[in-house]
């Protein structure tokens, strides 16, 4: 898989959602999940096409046994802004996103927790480089077993390649 910044993505999530926003999601995953060994448990769904991007494929690589089920965002959740938020209503239930090229065919969304620290890592396949939609957001619902503490949630930028050339 080739990484570059525009197709490694930081992650994002939802600025708001409308009432209920959640409760038709559709948060699935509990009946189809597969287990790899130390790959964890694994979420397929995809993310419906739009009129400003193509339909893609997504998956969800759970390392810490805590994600019972994902969902891509209804379109009734507003644009996606810059950090976490727990869905209202919905405490176990936080939307997760990233921007990434509107072209992208597939993504991987890695979920670990390493000392108390929950940890993401995003990775995308990237389309054509003659891409003719621009670069958007996309929004998962992620549903817990229990509530998460997303003030522990980090990102991997090194592992996103992120950081690569950065002088400490």
């Amino acid at each position: 898989m080739q990484k570059s910044l525009a197709s490694i993505i930081t992650v994002v999530l939802a600025s708001a959602c409308g009432p209920g926003a959640g409760a038709s999601a559709g948060i699935s995953g509990d009946a189809s999940p597969t287990m790899s060994g130390d790959a964890g448990r694994t979420f397929e769904m995809g993310f419906p096409a739009r009129a400003d991007r193509p339909a893609m494929p997504a998956r969800l690589v759970d390392r810490s046994g805590t994600i019972v089920g994902v969902a891509p965002a209804p379109d009734s959740m507003e644009d996606i802004d810059w950090g976490f938020v727990a869905i209202p209503g919905k405490p176990k239930v936080v939307a997760m996103g990233w921007v990434s090229s509107g072209c992208d065919t597939s993504a991987t969304v890695t979920f670990e927790i390493r000392q108390g620290t929950g940890w993401w890592v995003v990775e995308t396949e990237p389309g054509p480089a003659a891409c003719p939609f621009e670069y958007r957001g996309r929004t998962m619902l992620v549903s817990f077993s229990a509530p998460p503490d997303q003030s522990s949630f980090q990102f991997d930028m090194e592992s996103m390649g992120m950081v690569e050339g950065l002088d400490d």
